[in-house]
């Protein structure tokens, strides 16, 4: 036999065909994209419901021509239906919304008491021009019920505004409420005021300059607060720092004398005053007119006290 016939014949391999890469819908990018903008309250959705469902269709026809897409989208599909199913069966049993109030009291007596009890937001508390004892606004958090009493006691009125937290006060992306809780509240100039405040977590403004505040009782929480003290009588005020950053205000026209308790954080007091040990004292406060005498308890922060033009 011939080498020619014992040689085998070489077969070549059929040329292989590129295997075709799955098609993805342009409408699985534009679901998801849509989803996470309103996700994120960018076009104004306020159910989450619905982005969650478009992000999840949209990954779905993303992944569905791959041999695992259809079971990962069953999988998100379910899961989206868990959430949703799950959210409006407990929604019903959570507190309402964001709520606003308003208090407005006519002056009825010859002095006042006034306690003020915040939780989470901003408080702004200075004179009011409508004759009343007290009016304002008060934006209320998600999960705050404001609890008011008004008296009288012999020749005082006596105004209690106390908010109370009745469940977890949570800020989301589509639910800022808490960023929104501010009182607005108005005092009457013409009368002596006691007043009490306690807040919580935010900042407080405190204008008391043009009111005939006698006895001031503040415990700041967290946050940053500011106080301007009276700028006429004879003064006694408490000031608790807490955490956060204090600043208090004498105005010019006031003397004034002040022991401080720095506690963990620093205080410090700026002005024309002559220290012994941890008691300051200004120059014109024996027998003045108009002063005050500030006891400060240091919290976790920094407290500044200043006088203001000096």
């Amino acid at each position: 036999m011939s080498t020619a016939e014992r040689t085998p014949t070489r077969m070549n391999n059929p040329p292989t065909t590129p295997k075709p890469q799955p098609k993805v819908s342009r409408w699985a990018y534009v679901l998801i994209v849509i989803g996470l903008l309103a996700l994120f309250d960018v076009i104004g959705l306020e159910s989450f419901g619905t982005p969650l469902v478009m992000i999840g269709i949209g990954v779905a026809l993303l992944t569905r021509p791959y041999a695992w897409g259809r079971t990962l989208g069953l999988v998100l599909v379910s899961l989206v239906l868990v959430v949703i199913g799950g959210w409006y069966f407990i929604r019903p049993a959570l507190p309402a919304g964001p709520s606003t109030q308003t208090v407005s009291l006519p002056l009825s007596a010859a002095r006042a008491e006034i306690q003020l009890a915040t939780t989470v937001g901003r408080l702004d508390i200075g004179p009011t021009t409508s004759g009343k004892l007290i009016d304002g606004t008060l934006n209320l958090g998600r999960n705050d019920r404001l609890d008011r009493t008004f008296s009288t006691r012999g020749d005082t009125q006596v105004v209690s505004l106390a908010a109370r937290n009745t469940g977890p006060n949570v800020i989301l992306p589509w639910n800022n409420g808490l960023i929104n809780s501010r009182w607005i509240i108005g005092l009457t100039p013409s009368v002596p005021l006691v007043l009490r405040v306690e807040t919580g977590v935010g900042e407080s403004t405190l204008n008391l300059e043009g009111l005939k505040v006698t006895d001031l009782s503040l415990r700041v929480g967290v946050g940053q607060a500011t106080v301007h003290l009276p700028a006429t009588g004879i003064v006694t005020a408490a000031i608790n720092g807490g955490v956060g950053q204090l600043l208090v205000t004498l105005p010019r026209s006031m003397e004034a004398r002040i022991k401080v308790d720095s506690g963990i954080g620093a205080v410090r007091v700026l002005g024309d005053f002559q220290r012994d040990g941890d008691t300051y004292t200004s120059s014109g406060y024996a027998g003045a007119s108009n002063r005050t005498d500030l006891q400060i308890d240091g919290g976790i922060g920094q407290i500044t006290v200043e006088q203001a033009g000096r």
